[in-house]
């Protein structure tokens, strides 16, 4: 499936996240992964930058032949930005006041316990993938949970990404010295519609979902303690809710590119196509 018949919306998804996993990826490789035109990248990278999503130091349009049949650098270097507020900036896509139509999400995985906690780790980084986040760090050593997700991505398509053996803290410290913020999901926190307006003026999100037991450091070290409900729930649950609030619904029309399968949505039965 090519996606010249995406939205624009879509495919500036699709080129912030694979540039947020390796800014030194070329004009040429987001072409040929997209399925589009360097024109339609070059458009890409300039609302991106008019969002403040990225900042391409230097740039000028004569250093970006990417008219060209050559594979050239992005105009560079080009990164992510950290979080700007971005109070009285306009919403590209809903034409409202407010914050910036893409968030970066990840999600850390806290408290799996190997042979117990598989399955529902597996349905963490599943449902981080279909609903928007851009990878899952997990810490404990798990390569079984990693070689499933994979599989899943490989088959699927995009560019979710998952990493074990991940020292939380550190994971955590980082994450905010990169300017992002953490939030920890839990039963015994906030009420998410309280601050789900603030968090999407956040460039960097990374979710903690805790399994049965967390440390109670989380609770200091988070940024937010976020509930979804104060009753008793799956944390697979929370997480989905919580990020259908954070985008809004928009993570439901994602395309996923390099998918070799898909599902053909259908009022009854089930159909697949391979691509």
């Amino acid at each position: 499936m090519h996606l010249q018949t995406m939205r624009e919306e879509d495919l500036d998804w699709e080129v912030y996240h694979l540039l947020a996993a390796d800014p030194t990826r070329d004009a040429g490789f987001l072409a040929a992964h997209l399925h589009c035109s360097r024109d339609e990248i070059r458009a890409s990278l300039q609302r991106l930058e008019r969002a403040l999503l990225i900042e391409q130091d230097e740039w000028r349009e004569d250093q970006c032949p990417l008219d060209s049949g050559e594979s050239h650098p992005l105009p560079g270097p080009l990164l992510p930005r950290p979080p700007v507020r971005h109070r009285g900036r306009r919403d590209p896509r809903e034409g409202r006041e407010g914050t910036p139509y893409m968030t970066d999400v990840c999600v850390l995985r806290l408290g799996h316990r190997a042979g117990r906690d598989q399955r529902v780790t597996t349905h963490v980084g599943l449902a981080a993938r279909a609903l928007g986040a851009r990878g899952m760090y997990l810490a404990a050593r798990d390569s079984g949970i990693v070689a499933g997700i994979r599989d899943v991505v490989a088959r699927w398509g995009g560019d979710f990404f998952v990493e074990d053996g991940v020292p939380w803290k550190r994971c955590i410290r980082d994450w905010k010295e990169q300017g992002g913020v953490v939030v920890h999901l839990t039963m015994y926190g906030e009420p998410v519609q309280e601050h789900e307006e603030a968090l999407r003026e956040e460039g960097r999100v990374l979710v903690v979902v805790g399994a049965e037991k967390v440390p109670a450091d989380i609770y200091t070290l988070a940024d937010y303690n976020i509930a979804v409900t104060n009753q008793p729930h799956s944390e697979v649950a929370g997480l989905a809710v919580f990020l259908d609030r954070l985008f809004r619904g928009e993570e439901l029309k994602r395309e996923f590119p390099g998918a070799r399968i898909r599902v053909v949505p259908s009022p009854r039965g089930k159909r697949c196509e391979e691509l």
